[in-house]
């Protein structure tokens, strides 16, 4: 789908990626297209799949909240089975498979204390395949910027 776009789809995912609230009519001006337009084309984005607008709420805002990045180290024929149980946990935001010699999945999580990132950590370790996981507790997140690079 992402070389079936055109320049006006991609203008309209750049004013979405400003504002995902901004209405089609407002980008429609800016653009000088018809609000229809707007409409027809973002919703063939989402059906496609490529376009999902949701609202980001920052855990680390939450007051309670940790976020934790972890390490995951699997044996290559439960690679699959791995990530299909932490694609199930609802504490996961953010799961890839990674071609490092440090980790085969990056996992990012969420935690209300310490004690629930223990756990969490120690769920993933006895995962069938999980030989390692290595976990990365973050601070403070400087920068969460998802947007496209305006030379695509």
């Amino acid at each position: 789908m992402s070389d079936k776009l055109d320049e006006l789809d991609r203008s309209i995912l750049t004013h979405l990626q400003e504002d995902g609230r901004k209405s089609f009519r407002e980008i429609g001006r800016a653009l000088q297209v018809a609000e229809a337009t707007v409409r027809t084309r973002v919703k063939r984005l989402q059906t496609a799949g490529l376009l999902n607008i949701v609202a980001y709420v920052d855990p680390m805002q939450m007051g309670s909240y940790t976020l934790t990045l972890l390490l995951v180290v699997v044996e290559p024929d439960r690679h699959d089975d791995a990530v299909e149980l932490l694609m199930q946990r609802p504490e996961v935001s953010y799961l890839a498979s990674a071609l490092s010699d440090r980790a085969d999945l990056l996992v990012e999580f969420s935690a209300s204390d310490d004690q629930q990132r223990w756990e969490f950590v120690n769920l993933v370790r006895q995962i069938p395949g999980v030989s390692h996981a290595e976990f990365l507790p973050i601070i403070r997140t400087h920068k969460f910027f998802y947007r496209l690079p305006t030379n695509q």
